[in-house]
């Protein structure tokens, strides 16, 4: 079981903002993860908008990858991505400043796993450049 928290909040002002959302990865396909029966509400970073907490359970092979991203009141984005394998062990750490993302932490033979949840998402365009190859093992296999 691996703890993961979905949260989409903004400041009073409206001046910043967090973002944190999840996938599960796996080579068959990306499924992101929806907020269940089994969420708990929990507090936001910031005070308007919503938190939740639950607990995923992944089989063999697949990889849980938390996407979190903070935008600031000039509108410059900072953001981490971290991919967990189906022991609860962190295998990955991608950070990502000034539309770079870079390798922090981890085997970076698992970028692909980042990259189809940036995908599945719609943000790999925020991705101007990056240190990890972009290339995911599902678009090369097909």
């Amino acid at each position: 079981m691996v703890r993961v928290k979905l949260e989409r909040s903004v400041s009073s002002s409206g001046r910043h903002e967090e973002l944190k959302i999840a996938y599960v990865v796996s080579r068959s396909g990306v499924r992101p993860l929806r907020i269940g029966p089994g969420a708990k509400p929990t507090k936001p970073t910031y005070a308007r908008g919503s938190a939740y907490e639950m607990e995923v359970s992944l089989s063999e092979g697949e990889y849980l990858v938390a996407i979190r991203l903070n935008r600031n009141f000039l509108g410059m984005l900072k953001g981490e991505i971290r991919v967990i394998d189906w022991r609860g062990r962190e295998v990955l750490r991608l950070v990502l400043r000034k539309r770079k993302l870079r390798l922090s932490e981890g085997d970076p033979s698992l970028a692909w796993t980042a990259w189809a949840a940036l995908k599945a998402a719609g943000l790999d365009k925020l991705v101007r450049k990056s240190q990890v190859n972009n290339l995911t093992d599902i678009e090369a296999s097909s």
